[in-house]
């Protein structure tokens, strides 16, 4: 898996092509021969859609990569390692009890009772992770369960953690 900071390099990247392609449809890697034919109107619906598309994909990575560091975390936290702290023997308990099964919002759940950190970077976290099983699995339903999430939220919240 690639790292938070790559995938939100990579999505600069892409957004920064996406923005040019639709300033100057004739540009070198423009998508303009499939746009042939559109109105103006439907040529700007489909870059804003295609702009959506790319959002909501990288979101789902980036939320992926966090959960990933978490994991790691939780490892380097529980393996052969005797009792080091209260939060080392909840997250070992937890993958007992879980086994392979343990969810990003499992760990930051036992984090919150051991951390100085505070409820709000986690319950934001554990918000973004809802949104992310909502886009990768339950998109064609309405979300109600708050403003969707944007990618300067993810940065923050992966900062707070």
């Amino acid at each position: 898996m690639i790292g938070f900071a790559d995938v939100l390099t990579k999505y600069q990247c892409l957004l920064q092509a996406l923005i040019a392609a639709q300033r100057d449809p004739g540009h070198r890697g423009s998508p303009e021969g499939g746009l042939a034919g559109l109105t103006e109107s439907e040529r700007l619906e489909f870059f804003a859609h295609t702009r959506t598309q790319l959002e909501k994909s990288t979101f789902i990575l980036l939320i992926a990569s966090i959960e990933a560091e978490l994991a790691r975390d939780m490892f380097s936290r529980t393996k052969g390692k005797k009792r080091q702290s209260k939060l080392t023997d909840q997250l070992r308990d937890l993958e007992v009890t879980k086994v392979g099964h343990v969810t990003a919002v499992d760990i930051v759940t036992v984090w919150q009772r051991h951390t100085l950190t505070g409820k709000g970077p986690i319950n934001r976290f554990k918000a973004a992770y809802k949104y992310r099983n909502w886009l990768a699995h339950g998109e064609h339903w309405t979300w109600k369960d708050g403003p969707e999430f944007e990618i300067d939220r993810v940065i923050s919240i992966q900062q707070e953690l």
